[in-house]
């Protein structure tokens, strides 16, 4: 088979799916943990947590890796990125043609991109106040796309040292669906509340209950109550009136593994407050116009974030490994 140029198939450039990860697990064979540590960099605590859960098949667990790469490197988590790996570690090519296969169906009917075109990533860092358990932004005129698309607004919304912060609450007056950035299909009904955490011209840019955040246009919704608390607020996990200083009392009491996600102390960031087997354990939660970024780690939504970290510890310690394990309930 000829392998394509890469930088000339627009196909290569988009985003790894869950799909295509879920196909590429079974593939990888005996070495799989030495792929995951020389070539996706994946920490080696992260492989034996996940390892060590008898409950997962040996597929389920490297697709679970997998997923942890793929929110590590965000947007620049391209098929073109993957199949450079699969090729360094000298991957059979049966391992990752069919990557190339799917992106040749997907764009046969594309036309050719321009030589110039090219995806121009650059990583932009935030202040830390919790402890670290940041987003990458793309060039709108490499992407091909009207600078004021939604998408441009969204990198625009995510500059460093300013996160998205809550401003109201927009009610949907039509069904509507949408595509987030983790790619997955999200459907609103009419009447469905969103927070909206920055605006512009002709869209807000909105939050759901799981904290996933895209462009909502503004002749879609209308403004809510005044007074409508945020949607967030909605969630057992999430308690948006507590304090650091008052957490101690708080978790007094209670199991190893209880959580909570609050505010953080910089407007719009949160972070995870979570019972040890000696103290109470804070991790921040950078925010972003994508997503939330957990050391490095980034995550479309608040789901995603707390289901990877119950299967993964988010801390070690002579005691014992901590995992998310329950919400703290509200009082």
């Amino acid at each position: 088979m000829e392998i394509p140029d890469f930088n000339f198939m627009p196909g290569l450039q988009s985003l790894v799916t869950d799909k295509e990860l879920s196909l590429l697990a079974p593939r990888l064979g005996r070495e799989w943990r030495s792929f995951m540590r020389s070539e996706l960099v994946i920490n080696q605590w992260q492989i034996e947590d996940v390892e060590n859960d008898g409950s997962l098949p040996v597929n389920e667990k490297i697709y679970k890796l997998l997923r942890i790469w793929k929110n590590k490197r965000k947007h620049e988590c391209t098929v073109s990125c993957l199949v450079e790996h699969l090729k360094k570690f000298e991957c059979e090519i049966d391992t990752w043609e069919f990557l190339l296969e799917e992106q040749e169906e997907t764009t046969a009917d594309a036309p050719a991109p321009h030589p110039s075109l090219r995806l121009n990533i650059t990583r932009t860092a935030d202040d830390s106040t919790d402890s670290d358990l940041n987003s990458s932004t793309v060039s709108q005129e490499a992407c091909g796309l009207p600078p004021e698309s939604p998408y441009h607004c969204a990198q625009k919304a995510g500059t460093p040292g300013q996160a998205p912060k809550f401003r109201f609450v927009i009610e949907l007056t039509d069904d509507i669906d949408i595509v987030n950035g983790c790619e997955d299909h999200l459907h609103f009904k009419r009447g469905t509340k969103l927070d909206v955490v920055n605006q512009f011209a002709h869209s807000y840019l909105s939050r759901d209950i799981d904290g996933n955040i895209f462009h909502i246009q503004k002749d879609k919704c209308r403004k809510a109550d005044m007074f409508c608390p945020p949607v967030l607020t909605e969630n057992t996990w999430f308690h948006e009136r507590v304090e650091r200083t008052q957490l101690e009392e708080l978790f007094e009491g209670k199991e190893v593994g209880t959580f909570l996600i609050r505010h953080a102390s910089q407007p719009g960031n949160f972070a995870i407050s979570v019972k040890g087997y000696s103290d109470v354990l804070h991790f921040k939660i950078d925010a972003t116009s994508t997503g939330y970024t957990v050391s490095g780690d980034h995550y479309h939504n608040f789901k995603d974030l707390i289901s990877t970290y119950h299967g993964v510890s988010v801390y070690s310690t002579p005691d014992g490994k901590v995992f998310l394990q329950k919400p703290l309930p509200k009082e």
